[in-house]
């Protein structure tokens, strides 16, 4: 939609059902096709001309008007009780309040609540991708899945028996029988708990195996990121794993592979640094010049 400035995503939900989702459209990343992603959206809250306009219906049996905002307050402006006016006339259009033949405002008890429901549908949604593989490889996946967060209590999903919600159960089961297969978890007094120590060393060791694979394409040395370690280079791309979506950066000898992160696609094909921290990394976009050695 170029017009309003917005991106439209198509979503099968957990839910069984199909959603379209309003994104902004000036971000430079969006999730690529079959991504697992988990939408969000900010609770949008009733403006101050809203509690004005409520405060002055309430005294008023449910009528807001020019006259009765004037009365109660002498010394606002025209101008001023225009901006509500046309508040009024957008919630209209929404089919919030009503407008009498006489220019009078009929406003509904539960007018602040709507107010902030109708702001939350104006914005665009928060998308966060949980998964850039198929459910089927994340079965498998040598490392933390957010499906080991749903399996321990960590994270709420609500999936319902038949499309992806189907999916995603089968998933969940499948990923349940293969951790407690090689191991990685427990299922003790009715409490499943993941081992992540082992799940993360795991996952070390993919990223290792494919950092390996990777030497032979690119004729250069992988060498593996050490916790606290500074690592600089030229961001090339991201590269998808079953554990887990990473950055390629390669200097002139050396590259190696550091978990991915939206804000750095702005950098790709530019010079960027890292330090891997515990849980994560720390990047810094903002260099103009290689640091490599």
């Amino acid at each position: 939609d170029d017009a309003h400035e917005k991106r439209f995503l198509a979503i099968d939900g957990a839910d069984g059902k199909q959603w379209h989702v309003a994104v902004v459209s000036g971000d430079s990343f969006t999730p690529p096709n079959e991504a697992i992603v988990e939408i969000r959206r900010e609770a949008g809250a009733a403006r101050k001309s809203d509690h004005v306009i409520a405060a002055i219906a309430e005294r008023n049996g449910g009528v807001y008007s020019d006259a009765l905002q004037e009365r109660a307050d002498p010394r606002s402006t025209p101008e001023y009780r225009l901006a509500h006016k046309r508040r009024l006339e957008a919630l209209r259009r929404a089919g919030i309040v009503e407008r009498e033949p006489d220019g009078s405002w009929r406003v509904p008890e539960d007018y602040l609540k709507r107010a902030a429901e109708f702001e939350s549908g104006k914005g665009a949604a928060n998308v966060r991708v949980l998964s850039f593989v198929t459910l089927e490889q994340l079965q498998s996946a040598p490392g933390a899945t957010f499906l080991d967060d749903a399996l321990d209590g960590k994270r709420s999903i609500e999936a319902t028996g038949h499309g992806f919600g189907a999916e995603l159960k089968d998933a969940l089961g499948a990923r349940r029988r293969w951790l407690l297969a090689q191991g990685l978890a427990e299922d003790a007094d009715g409490a499943f708990r993941v081992d992540r120590r082992a799940l993360a060393s795991l996952q070390r060791d993919a990223v290792a195996r494919e950092g390996a694979r990777l030497e032979k394409r690119l004729g250069k040395s992988f060498i593996e990121p050490v916790e606290g370690e500074r690592f600089s280079g030229v961001y090339l791309r991201p590269f998808d794993l079953a554990s887990g979506r990473y950055a390629l950066v390669e200097r002139s000898k050396e590259f190696t592979l550091l978990p991915w992160r939206e804000a750095i696609e702005a950098r790709r094909g530019l010079e960027i640094s890292a330090v891997l921290r515990r849980g994560g990394v720390a990047w810094d976009i903002g260099i103009e010049r290689g640091l490599g050695r």
